[in-house]
């Protein structure tokens, strides 16, 4: 991976207790890396950022999603945003909750997708694994952790 590339992205999971139906409410914060984006090829990944979030059931199929505001011009964005998501208590590990961070040059351009990270089921790494793990036994505590973001 390139020492260039905006790698770097935090974000907060939490289960309330005491539910039937987890509103599961992923909390998007930001990547201080993003300030090291000094090559003039990626300096469009610096701004215009938008973070998407997919909850996929264990087919792969969408169940629901949701999408930050475009934080424009930022070379650090911040995203203060939480999303909640109605899942069923007996369904938390046949669920997979996909992060996507996303690019636009310009608003008549396509979306680029920066990179993206996937928690639950279908976890990238381990470390996505365990976060999503800590979430169901936080007992209504949030949890956060910075993940790597994968290559698009």
């Amino acid at each position: 991976m390139s020492t260039d590339w905006p790698e770097i992205w935090g974000f907060c999971l939490r289960l309330p207790e005491n539910s039937q139906r987890v509103k599961m409410g992923p909390r998007i914060m930001y990547t201080p890396y993003y300030s090291t984006c000094t090559n003039y090829k990626l300096q469009w990944w610096c701004q215009n950022t938008y973070v998407k979030l997919t909850m996929l059931d264990s087919k792969g199929k969408e169940m629901s999603k949701c999408k930050t505001s475009v934080c424009r011009g930022q070379p650090n964005p911040t995203y203060k945003e939480t999303f909640v998501f109605q899942v069923a208590l007996f369904q938390l590990s046949e669920v997979t909750l996909q992060v996507s961070v996303y690019s636009r040059r310009s608003s008549m351009k396509r979306r680029e997708r920066v990179g993206w990270v996937a928690l639950g089921l279908n976890s990238t790494t381990e470390e996505q694994e365990e976060h999503w793990t800590q979430m169901k036994e936080s007992e209504g505590q949030q949890v956060c952790q910075w993940h790597t973001l994968l290559n698009p």
